[in-house]
């Protein structure tokens, strides 16, 4: 009986530690979501949709446009490796988010992971990665991206 006082005691005082922001970050939840960006070479700003769960909460807006911020590539034994750096701007102007790219060309495809790097207006807070692919056709590569984002 003892032990569960102490221990309560221990959790309420450690509760008055942490910063309001930290509490509320921890009750933020995680949701899926995938993106759709259709890549024309050579074309600066490129159409993005997206949907799921977080886009039904408001974390992210349904469509916009990606444009490349840095880019490179280098040839492996295996294929490509290389790292990129898009800008995801929403059309309704409620912000847009920066998203960095962890790419593999090889024989069996396009692959990729991607990571949120930050965010203006409402997506100052967004956090989340996940993975994706890419199909080319002539003269771009459609990517799909999907994972899990959260505000906070």
């Amino acid at each position: 009986m003892h032990r569960s006082i102490r221990a309560a005691a221990l959790i309420a005082a450690l509760a008055l530690l942490l910063p309001a922001s930290a509490l509320a970050a921890a009750r933020q939840p995680t949701l899926g979501v995938t993106f759709d960006v259709h890549t024309v070479f050579g074309q600066s700003s490129v159409p993005f949709t997206a949907s799921g769960p977080a886009v039904d909460a408001g974390f992210v807006c349904p469509v916009g446009t990606v444009d490349d911020l840095s880019g490179s590539l280098i040839e492996t034994r295996q294929g490509w490796t290389g790292q990129f750096v898009k800008e995801f701007t929403c059309t309704d102007g409620s912000g847009s988010f920066v998203v960095k790219l962890q790419v593999r060309l090889d024989k069996r495809g396009d692959n990729f992971s991607w990571t949120v790097l930050s965010g203006t207006d409402r997506y100052a807070s967004l956090r989340g990665a996940g993975s994706g692919f890419g199909i080319g056709f002539e003269g771009g590569v459609e990517d799909y991206y999907a994972g899990q984002v959260r505000l906070g």
